[in-house]
């Protein structure tokens, strides 16, 4: 058995008895809300910390930190507008996601240039993709 996996059968365990007794519907949403936003966050803690610690060790230096400010910043940044503005950071994030949707379909129609791209620039739709992701939650989280 994994070490994670009885705290997270905890958790589990938890949630559905808050869930079954409480019946506000309030604050069932809120707290489901809450669960979202915290399972988000360890999501993003994680990938973030995976991201950052194969880039220092494939590349390392200056070249690592400038492709982890490649994408922490702007993540930062969209959600710091999602977090301030909610109802911009909708425009502004459906903009992105049509834009990982092009690349997504460039990567569909052409996918031995694109594996030969990402083979010498990196996972560059994974990145965008969490890049993408977490600001969207907390969008949603706040509104």
């Amino acid at each position: 058995m994994s070490v994670f996996a009885l705290p997270v059968l905890v958790a589990v365990i938890a949630s559905v008895v808050y869930l079954v007794r409480n019946k506000d519907p309030r604050k069932r949403g809120r707290f489901l809300r809450s669960a979202g936003l915290v399972l988000l966050g360890l999501f993003t803690l994680f990938f973030a910390l995976f991201a950052i610690g194969e880039t220092f060790s494939d590349p390392g230096g200056w070249a690592a930190a400038g492709y982890i400010a490649m994408w922490l910043v702007p993540l930062a940044a969209v959600a710091a507008l999602a977090w301030f503005r909610p109802g911009l950071a909708t425009v502004v994030l459906a903009a992105l996601l049509i834009g990982l949707l092009g690349i997504q379909i460039w990567a569909a129609i052409s996918p031995d240039r694109w594996s030969s791209y990402e083979d010498s620039h990196g996972p560059i739709r994974t990145i965008i993709t969490f890049a993408i992701a977490a600001p969207l939650v907390v969008c949603r989280s706040n509104s």
